[in-house]
């Protein structure tokens, strides 16, 4: 996912609302499930350094701390229990990443 403006560094406060705007609707109204867009969001929002693009790399990243903050694990359809996600957290890090 990418936003940009089409001049380099020329951003205003409107423009960075409007495009802020723009991009929480597109969040909002894109056909996935709600588990994937709170760390979609997180990956742009950065801790507080907001990003105008993110890797895969970074989404997997915010997707990992969502996921192990709290209870945001419950989120995970047909997962019952931590130590069921923390052995799902196993097989994506064994199978999926390598």
């Amino acid at each position: 996912m990418h936003l940009e403006n089409s001049i380099p560094g020329s951003y205003s406060v409107v423009n960075v609302q409007t495009l802020g705007r723009e991009f929480l609707q597109l969040i909002e109204t894109t056909d996935m499930q709600k588990v994937y867009k709170m760390p979609i969001l997180y990956g742009f929002y950065n801790e507080g350094d907001v990003r105008l693009a993110v890797t895969d790399a970074e989404v997997v990243e915010s997707w990992k701390k969502f996921f192990d903050r709290g209870t945001n694990w419950k989120d995970f359809p047909k997962v019952t229990s931590y130590e069921e996600y923390r052995t799902m957290e196993y097989y994506r890090r064994r199978y999926v990443e390598n």
